[in-house]
Parts: C-alpha cells; sequence; structure tokens
C-alpha cells in the first residue's frame, strides 16, 4: 500500500514548483529525477518545438516483473 504521507509530501513538492504554461523545464526535470530514483526510466519526446515551450513531454514506462503488464505515466504538468 502506498505511504499517504510521503505521496502527499511528494505532490505539495511538485505543485510548489513554479510551471507556468509553456515554462514547465523545472518541474518536468524533478519528476524525470524522482522517477529515476524509483528504477523508472522517463524521457521527453520533442513537443516542446511545436510549441515554442521549454520541454515537450515526460514519458515513462515501468516494466514491472515478466508476470506483469507495463504501466504508462501519462499526466499533464
Amino acid at each position: 500500500m502506498a505511504d499517504k504521507k510521503r505521496l502527499i509530501k511528494d505532490f505539495n513538492d511538485l505543485a510548489a514548483i513554479d510551471s507556468l504554461s509553456f515554462h514547465e523545464g523545472k518541474i518536468a526535470a524533478e519528476l524525470i529525477k524522482k522517477l529515476s530514483e524509483l528504477g523508472i526510466e522517463a524521457k521527453t519526446d520533442n513537443a516542446n518545438k511545436f510549441y515554442d515551450s521549454e520541454v515537450g513531454n515526460v514519458y515513462a514506462v515501468w516494466e514491472g516483473e515478466a508476470s506483469s503488464s507495463p504501466i504508462l505515466l501519462s499526466a499533464h504538468l
């Protein structure tokens, strides 16, 4: 089961990062760092080139165990 206090803290920490529309680079970097610490590879695409923004979409896939299906994280920053 997830640690509710940790989840709330993580959410609040991420929400506190200044990230106006098209300027989400700092929050994207922090999210990628947090996912990496969990052993989850996260990347960005090049959508920012089409929309003149700091960073593209962040996406991560957790492969999990051989007996389970992968999980894709997709969220709005």
